[in-house]
């Protein structure tokens, strides 16, 4: 492993940034860093692992100051997250007189981000439920008012994206059951706080609440479809990827902008651009890049689950998953090597998400790896059918009704129906809490037993 890290800059960038951001909150991180300055051995190695420390030093976010007691609260704040949607009320992050708080309103005052609002209720703690969730959020305590008034509106690119998202999900409301419409939503947008809470629960107990986190998955069958569009346009190649990449920067913002679909949509472009630097595409350096970009926007996603969950899962599948390089020739050893690779694909994900989903979540799922392998093929064809109809829809709304009910429908009622058959109780273990430590000697260990292949000629 050493060998692969000494080679890629923005792998040492990222993790000398990583050990500064959290090495005032854990300082048992300056071992780590004394480690990797023993394990990289150029100078120039060193020399990008102490800079990118200290600057993550630097960035370092200050410590959580929760509020304690309800107070009158007045002022103008700005709206820092996207709205998440519920059947009837809206929630987002605000920073208001220097604070960040999470505000509640009905959906029928909506907000975008960037959107200046005054503010005027009282704050309040945030729960010794949501205590935890809040602290690695950056959260402060809570608003709840029944009416926002807009003081600025957030820019051009928010409001459109904040459009494109409220068109989609209006769209699927009037075509599709509530429930169907609901996790088409979820899986399209992001937008998993629309599902019921026994859905919710179903998703976690069967290993499946991934499918409804815009990620990897959706910005790939996104992708897929806005590039096969632009194909039948007469664009270089180069305009093309620069189209792409607005579109999907576009699409991050409508689906909340959270890490997973950040890595994803910058991994996709960056992959996809290789060409035009005369470079092979780099898993590694480019999910670096990504990680840097999001940390420097926002440091505090250090301590997110999610940001977590999603580049640690990405590292593992980069550094432990390898394609095999000689094509067979037939359709049955086609068949073989495909399955075989889904499968250990499948199991380097599991392995790598197991102890961050213990820690966090305090259960593991049993039936993760057949629930996925009956989900996870009809995922892609949900999104591009989903966006499909939606785009025929804007045109001829009779028909886009159509492919939603007779296509997608049937997809949506086959992944509900697997998740009542595989979320049941019983479907997954209760794990003790314990001390994150632990995820640092796992991972460790695991890291330890990388070898890397050559290939033989």
């Amino acid at each position: 492993m050493r060998e692969e890290v000494e080679a890629r800059p923005l792998v040492l960038l990222v993790i000398g940034l990583i050990i500064g951001l959290i090495a005032v909150a854990i300082p048992f991180a300056l071992l780590a860093l004394a480690g990797f300055l023993i394990l990289v051995r150029p100078l120039r190695g060193r020399l990008l692992l102490a800079s990118a420390f200290g600057f993550g030093l630097i960035l370092s976010p200050a410590p959580v100051r929760p509020v304690f007691e309800s107070t009158p609260i007045h002022g103008i704040g700005t709206v820092s997250s996207v709205p998440k949607l519920y059947q009837s009320t809206q929630v987002f992050n605000v920073q208001v007189n220097g604070r960040t708080l999470e505000l509640s309103t009905r959906e029928s005052s909506p907000a975008v981000l960037g959107d200046q609002i005054r503010i005027s209720g009282v704050e309040n703690p945030v729960g010794d439920v949501a205590e935890g969730y809040a602290s690695a959020m950056g959260i402060e305590g809570r608003i709840q008012l029944d009416e926002i008034e807009v003081v600025q509106k957030g820019s051009w690119v928010s409001q459109l994206a904040s459009s494109w998202r409220g068109s989609f999900i209006d769209f699927f409301d009037r075509a599709l059951p509530q429930d169907s419409a609901a996790l088409v939503d979820s899986v399209c947008f992001n937008a998993r706080t629309m599902l019921d809470r026994p859905t919710q629960q179903e998703l976690k107990q069967s290993g499946l609440m991934h499918i409804v986190t815009a990620s990897g998955l959706q910005v790939f069958a996104f992708g897929f479809l806005v590039t096969a569009s632009l194909r039948f346009f007469p664009i270089p190649r180069s305009i093309q990827l620069l189209l792409l990449g607005l579109i999907l920067c576009l699409y991050s913002i409508a689906a909340g902008l959270n890490p997973a679909i950040v890595r994803a949509s910058i991994m996709s472009i960056l992959g996809l651009s290789a060409f035009l630097l005369k470079r092979e595409p780099d898993a590694l350096s480019a999910l670096s890049l990504a990680g840097i970009g999001y940390l420097l926007w926002d440091p505090h996603s250090i301590f997110n689950a999610g940001f977590q969950l999603s580049f640690i899962t990405v590292a593992c599948v980069a550094f432990f998953f390898k394609k095999g390089r000689v094509e067979p020739e037939n359709l049955k050893d086609r068949v073989i090597r495909v399955t075989n690779e889904f499968f250990r694909l499948s199991m380097v994900i599991l392995l790598s998400v197991l102890p961050l989903s213990a820690y966090y979540f305090g259960a593991v799922p049993l039936l993760s790896m057949l629930s996925n392998v009956l989900v996870c093929w009809c995922t892609p064809l949900l999104v591009v059918g989903a966006f499909a109809a939606y785009a025929v829809s804007l045109l001829l709304p009779a028909v886009g009704v159509e492919v939603a009910v007779h296509f997608l429908a049937p997809l949506a009622h086959w992944m509900l129906n697997v998740l009542g058959w595989l979320g049941g109780v019983g479907s997954s273990v209760s794990v003790p809490p314990f001390s994150g430590y632990w995820l640092v000697a796992i991972y460790g260990t695991w890291a330890f037993t990388y070898r890397r292949r050559v290939a033989q000629p």
